[in-house]
């Protein structure tokens, strides 16, 4: 399990190389990737290999867009698999987290607001 991260201009990209995002796992994933958004503005997650989210996941995902937001930054989504998009829908989670289709799509929108 691990996260590759790159960066586009002042973009980092993050993608989880995992298949599920849960109670198992969602420790090590905070470990791994807090260090990589500290003090950023601008952060995507590439979420295409995720298949299965559970609610340890999502309030993983929480933390991080909420240490983003503590900057004033921007954190979205990206290539989300239907079901982990359903599952985000189902519980409302498309209302706090913009989610786009691709990288391309992540780098413009987050150049593009000032949030």
């Amino acid at each position: 399990m691990s996260c590759l991260s790159k960066e586009i201009g002042d973009v980092l990209i993050i993608q989880f190389q995992f298949e599920t995002l849960d109670a198992n796992n969602a420790k090590m994933v905070r470990q791994m990737v807090d260090p990589m958004i500290q003090d950023r503005k601008k952060v995507a997650l590439d979420m295409s290999e995720v298949q299965f989210i559970d609610s340890s996941g999502l309030g993983t995902l929480l933390t991080f867009y909420r240490k983003v937001k503590s900057v004033e930054g921007n954190l979205l989504l990206y290539g989300m698999t239907s079901q982990a998009r359903s599952l985000f829908e189902l519980v409302k989670m498309d209302r706090i987290f913009e989610v786009v289709e691709s990288e391309n799509d992540a780098v413009a929108a987050l150049n593009t607001e000032e949030k």
